[in-house]
């Protein structure tokens, strides 16, 4: 899998699609937005790197999620879900959330935004 498919596939919990049903975005919310909604994004996704025999590679991308919503209860709420499926996901200890909460708004939209940064490793076999 990729990193964009594995992060999509952990923003589809039940829990989360309950509240934004199919709307999962890679990139950007599509214009005109529809709430509540996620969106992720990879911010960086260093080289791999080797271990000592070479059996494997591990890297620890930076990944952006952004919840999305007219009410900012939901962003709030959302926010918890995501952060919740990810630890199920990735595991509780790989997680590295390096920013949880910044809180922006589109006025033009309406809309609040709760944008989080996250790290984990992935390994892959070579």
């Amino acid at each position: 899998m990729t990193l964009l498919t594995d992060v999509k596939t952990f923003l589809s919990d039940a829990p989360i699609q309950a509240i934004v049903d199919t709307r999962v975005y890679p990139l950007e919310l599509p214009k005109p937005g529809s709430y509540p909604a996620l969106v992720y994004n990879v911010i960086d996704a260093p080289p791999l790197s080797s271990s000592h025999d070479g059996a494997d590679s591990t890297e620890k991308p930076r990944v952006q999620v952004t919840c999305w919503a007219r009410d900012i209860l939901v962003c709030e709420q959302l926010s918890k879900l995501v952060v919740t499926a990810l630890k199920t996901h990735v595991g509780e200890r790989d997680l590295e959330v390096i920013d949880y909460g910044r809180l922006d708004n589109e006025p033009a939209e309406n809309a609040f935004a709760w944008i989080m940064d996250f790290r984990w490793p992935r390994r892959y076999d070579v």
